[in-house]
């Protein structure tokens, strides 16, 4: 099930292209997770791999969004939390059950932030170019 919601996300974000051209980072970012998931053999390398991925896109990408960038960082911070979890307890845990949804969350907090458009102070002015006050 959560598969499905993966592919819907990346669909999300693929649609925000056409909104926001920063929108081909994150897709970045997803790809080199999937990446990592495929290259790796155990789920203690995964969440590491993907961790260190996620820390070091965060700090290439410097013209990325503020609130993208802290998105990548809690990305990075949740699989470093997901790999010594698969470390230390060898059962499933409370956290291994909550981890999709907490990657959910902030899946939709990404997608609100690439359709999410701040207000610009933007001045009106006329043909002749001068301003209404």
């Amino acid at each position: 099930m959560m598969i499905i919601a993966d592919y819907l996300v990346i669909f999300a974000v693929l649609m925000c292209l056409s909104i926001n051209r920063q929108s081909i980072f994150i897709l970045c970012a997803f790809a080199v997770n999937e990446c990592a998931f495929y290259l790796t053999n155990s789920d203690v390398s995964f969440s590491i791999t993907a961790a260190c991925c996620y820390a070091a896109l965060a700090k290439q990408f410097s013209g990325l969004k503020y609130n993208l960038q802290m998105a990548l960082i809690c990305y990075s911070v949740l699989f470093w939390f997901s790999g010594l979890d698969y470390l230390a307890f060898p059962q499933e845990t409370y956290f291994y059950v909550i981890f999709p949804y907490v990657v959910k969350f902030i899946d939709i907090y990404v997608i609100y932030h690439l359709i999410h458009k701040e207000q610009r102070n933007v001045r009106i002015h006329s043909a002749s170019h001068c301003s209404f006050n």
